[in-house]
């Protein structure tokens, strides 16, 4: 990303258009004729990657695990983490990393079953990777990808930005983290579903009033200054300021509704879910995938996008899980030995 772009995204905190890292999934699942299943799952990317955003494998679970670091062709260095599980004919297949109390990672529950017929026996394997929701709380990043003449601000000399282009970068980014700030403090008010429409309205407001109304005049003064770690920190400051402004808000405007403990509880977890939820999607949409599956007997139908050596195989980026699941499909044949 250019310098431009990391200035105005710097002062903006999290109000950026793209996640920034990237983490490759490599995913080999094998089917033993006598129906064990063996799982091998290798995360490479930056080690701060691994440790925010979805859930991964961690020793002490069902998974075996093992991590360490390599040198990347650039010089630079990528943490690989492996985990490795195996699981007898019958047994319960992982259909997530994440542990049981958390409710935002990605989900791919798996199958794998076995049906007798005409003497022969067929394999039949499923994955979905579930769809992540997106489009509710993205129309206006979306609007702003697409917008020519803030793509040619982000592109531009820092150096030539005037002020009036400063406000107009900020103001987008606000709007883009305020739409999805909305989606979660909406998460809140369907959590008092029994509660009359005027209180949830006065909750959604109260939370997001403030927030629409903040004021970028300083971040604008200090973006237009040269780049340093003080000036860093300060527009650090107020980007985090500016976000838990809602959460904030939102506790206020909860508290002055006299609301039974219960629902305050339940609007609470409402809202960090939702949040919980979105930066988990947004983190896995620059996320890549290469699954490969080995059946036993001839494969039969499959809708992978390639066959290696006998090897499915499908590729993809997190992008395709967005308000779609992502289904791995295949089915094999075990012949039956004909008789003598």
């Amino acid at each position: 990303m250019n310098t431009a772009a990391t200035l105005v995204l710097s002062a903006a905190a999290g109000l950026a258009l793209f996640a920034g890292g990237c983490l490759e999934r490599d995913e080999t699942i094998t089917v033993r004729s006598d129906g064990t299943t063996e799982f091998e799952s290798e995360f490479r990317g930056d080690l701060e990657d691994m440790n925010r955003g979805d859930a991964l494998p961690l020793a002490g679970g069902m998974w075996q695990v093992s991590q360490w670091e390599t040198k990347t062709p650039s010089g630079g260095t990528d943490h690989v983490r492996r985990a490795m599980v195996s699981v007898a004919p019958g047994g319960g297949l992982p259909e997530s990393y994440a542990g049981a109390g958390d409710a935002a990672s990605l989900r791919f529950p798996t199958s794998v079953t076995h049906e007798r017929r005409g003497g022969d026996t067929f394999v039949h394997f499923s994955r979905v990777y579930r769809a992540r929701v997106y489009a509710p709380y993205s129309v206006s990043q979306r609007a702003l990808e697409h917008d020519s003449r803030t793509s040619e601000l982000l592109k531009a000399d820092p150096r030539t930005l005037t002020d009036q282009d400063r406000v107009s970068l900020l103001g987008s980014f606000r709007r883009v983290e305020l739409e999805k700030q909305a989606w979660q403090v909406r998460a809140a008010a369907n959590a008092l579903a029994d509660r009359p429409q005027d209180l949830r309205l006065r909750v959604m407001d109260g939370a997001l009033s403030r927030a629409r109304t903040y004021d970028l005049a300083d971040a604008t003064k200090l973006m237009a200054m040269p780049q340093s770690e003080e000036r860093d920190a300060a527009l650090a400051a107020i980007a985090e300021d500016f976000l838990s402004i809602v959460s904030k808000d939102l506790s206020g405007a909860l508290d002055r509704e006299n609301l039974r403990p219960e629902e305050l509880a339940a609007a609470t977890a409402a809202f960090e879910l939702e949040r919980a939820r979105r930066e988990v999607t947004e983190d896995l949409r620059d996320e890549r995938w290469e699954v490969r599956l080995k059946l036993p007997g001839e494969i039969v139908a499959h809708n992978a996008d390639e066959v290696r050596e006998g090897t499915l195989v499908w590729t993809f980026d997190g992008n395709a899980l967005l308000d779609a699941d992502r289904e791995l499909l295949a089915t094999s044949r075990i012949s039956s030995p004909t008789a003598p």
